[in-house]
């Protein structure tokens, strides 16, 4: 939650980027060189100081314990300058802590929770090279690859990896949704293998949403940057910028013209990409793209039809239509505590329409 919220801070407030990346560095070597208790006892008191906002007054009442971190910095080793930044950098200190974590502690993190993973489906699971794991309808998990990335999977999705794993490439094939916080390795390119394109980057943060059955599929990116890589025709690569997303679409073909002057287009035979945006939500400061990441359901203009599948996914359910006209009905809405009944009442004062369920989690839509 803390990674996404700074995210979507800096999508809003691009012209931070580099303040954040310098106390990102910042952090990563203070991380190298203290000790477990000595990081918890420093981030107190930083802690305590962004609470109080880092005032004058309160950087002079924290003035013997900011002398305290200091000395722990002389039996380390660490240089008297990092810590005058310290006290001067610390709001962004503790922003970049949680967007970022080193490799190390993510990694015992997988140890620890590693042996829990059987009697708790929501701790993080170890995913071993060509290991292999699935979720069911409104399930989600959070993996841990190898290499340090950490990948968290959506509703009805499998996530393969391949058995040569981390010695050419980082190769993983995907079906269905997941967003990738990949560890960079200079030398060694992260693929995700879908049905109709390639995703490649080297070290980034991205969602991809490729469901079999779906006429569409979308590649969102956060941070960083990433090649699409078409499997057909000979217009096959496509560069991602940060805040853009692909949508690659297999039921269009040629050229085509687009009104809107944020999108650009690349069409190849039976597959178009269209690069757009990505979308602010309702609240006017979330992602529509990762909100299901917040346990959001986002919903920006679709129609019943469009709608059928996502929420079959998030709830479990099965949903039919008794009239063609209810299936062209348009909503757009937000939930996220809402039970599908919840959800389907509140789209009623929108349209007038009708359902009911049954016992096996099955819903019939009419008018």
């Amino acid at each position: 939650e803390d990674v996404f919220r700074w995210n979507h801070y800096l999508l809003q407030h691009p012209q931070e980027r580099k303040t954040v990346d310098e106390a990102r560095t910042f952090v990563f070597h203070l991380e190298q060189v203290l000790l477990e208790t000595e990081k918890e006892e420093g981030w107190s008191v930083l802690e305590r100081q962004y609470r109080t906002r880092v005032t004058c007054k309160a950087h002079l009442e924290n003035h013997d314990k900011i002398r305290s971190l200091k000395e722990l910095s002389h039996k380390k080793g660490i240089p008297h300058v990092w810590f005058i930044a310290a006290a001067s950098i610390v709001t962004i200190i503790l922003l970049a802590v949680v967007i970022v974590g080193s490799e190390k502690e993510r990694q015992a993190v997988v140890l620890s929770t590693h042996n829990k993973a059987t009697k708790n489906e929501n701790a993080p699971l170890l995913l071993e090279d060509n290991g292999f794991v699935r979720t069911m309808a409104g399930e989600k998990k959070h993996i841990f690859l190898p290499d340090g990335s950490k990948v968290t999977m959506n509703a009805k999705s499998s996530l393969h990896l391949d058995s040569a794993f981390g010695k050419n490439a980082r190769v993983v094939h995907l079906e269905g949704e997941a967003f990738f916080d990949v560890a960079h390795r200079k030398r060694s390119p992260f693929i995700v293998k879908l049905k109709d394109y390639d995703v490649k980057v080297m070290g980034t943060m991205f969602n991809v949403r490729s469901y079999t059955g779906d006429k569409i599929s979308e590649t969102a990116l956060v941070k960083g940057e990433v090649e699409i890589i078409l499997k057909k025709g000979s217009v096959n690569r496509l560069t991602l910028k940060p805040n853009e997303k692909a949508v690659v679409s297999t039921s269009s073909s040629g050229s085509r013209l687009q009104g809107n002057s944020q999108e650009r287009i690349k069409s190849v035979p039976d597959i178009s990409i269209v690069i757009k945006p990505l979308t602010i939500g309702n609240d006017g400061s979330s992602v529509v793209e990762t909100g299901w990441m917040q346990n959001r359901l986002e919903i920006n203009d679709e129609t019943f039809e469009e709608l059928k599948t996502k929420l079959e996914r998030w709830y479990g359910v099965k949903i039919s239509f008794a009239d063609n006209e209810v299936k062209y009905f348009r909503f757009t809405a937000t939930f996220e505590k809402e039970s599908i009944e919840q959800a389907l009442r509140a789209m009623q004062l929108t349209y007038p329409f009708q359902f009911s369920t049954n016992s096996k989690n099955q819903i019939q839509v009419g008018k």
